[in-house]
């Protein structure tokens, strides 16, 4: 029976050997900051996506220009990276 990686989401029969080798993971604390790293990324893309999604409803409007749009964009991305 195959099961999806929580890391990756491909089907894997063997879980464990799947995590050891492809994602050089040793340990479960190893496993454990994996797994918060991925929902930290989950989180912050949802929010840019719902920044994104206000800018074209504020665009659509004429409340900003396309260049104010991607300006914000822009400046959404420089103050999140990490």
């Amino acid at each position: 029976m195959k099961r999806k990686c929580p890391l990756c989401n491909i089907g894997i029969v063997d879980i464990l050997e799947h995590i050891r080798i492809s994602h050089d993971i040793d340990s479960v604390e190893e496993f454990n900051n994996k797994i918060t790293e991925r929902e930290k990324r989950n989180v912050e893309q949802q929010e840019f996506q719902k920044y994104i999604q206000e800018l074209q409803e504020m665009e659509k409007k004429g409340t900003i220009s396309a260049e104010e749009y991607r300006q914000r964009v822009t400046e959404w991305i420089k103050q999140h990276k990490t």
